[in-house]
């Protein structure tokens, strides 16, 4: 709310401790719930900085691009979900780091906001991870379904973002000349550490 300006820093744990009269395992247990959602750093020997919350969970929610398009007053609608089990390619074994020809739940989806078109996301899941999953298929975010449906919790994520040219058939999809340059996010995330999803999203 403001109350401690960006590039501030908390007051030292025991200060917190007779501010809030908890226990300093609560303080550090609240410390890392607000650096797990952007709101703070720890710097060894510092102190707690207070971040830019605006940017960095700008950068954290690209995770779950519906809901926070959602939570901004978009109309937003995915169309077109369609989920198919197959035997992982080369490229996901190496990705994933998944046994060859292990099954993988490919998702695709199709989002809009206030009814124009404004991106393809495909998803590639170790099939063991969301059994049943294609018939199952009505979800907006998925990851909001992943962690309440099957227990799937994304704990961070490794990004890479550039740019492409739209295919002649992504610039069908999305409304775009083709060649029309696209942001192009491949995300791979991890939960304890090992790898759990594949994301590919062309904006």
């Amino acid at each position: 709310n403001g109350e401690y300006p960006i590039g501030s820093f908390l007051l030292p744990e025991s200060a917190l401790e007779q501010k809030f009269q908890v226990s300093r395992i609560t303080i550090r247990k609240a410390i890392e719930m607000l650096a797990a959602d952007g709101y703070v750093r720890k710097q060894s020997g510092v102190g707690t900085i207070v971040l830019n919350y605006r940017v960095t969970q700008n950068l954290n929610t690209l995770t779950s691009l519906t809901e926070t398009l959602t939570q901004r007053g978009y109309d937003v609608t995915v169309t077109e979900i369609s989920v198919t089990v197959a035997p992982a390619t080369q490229d996901m074994v190496r990705v994933l780091g998944v046994r060859k020809n292990e099954k993988l739940a490919h998702i695709r989806r199709l989002v809009y906001v206030s009814g124009e078109p404004l991106g393809i996301i495909e998803n590639y899941i170790p099939y063991h991870l969301v059994e049943g999953i294609e018939r199952d298929m009505e979800f907006k975010s998925l990851y909001r379904h992943l962690e309440s449906h099957y227990k799937l919790r994304i704990e961070m994520s490794q990004d890479h973002i550039t740019a492409q040219n739209a295919t002649r058939e992504e610039a069908e999809v999305l409304q775009v000349p083709e060649g029309f340059a696209l942001i192009c996010v491949n995300r791979l995330c991890l939960n304890s550490g090992k790898a759990v999803i594949y994301d590919t999203l062309r904006l």
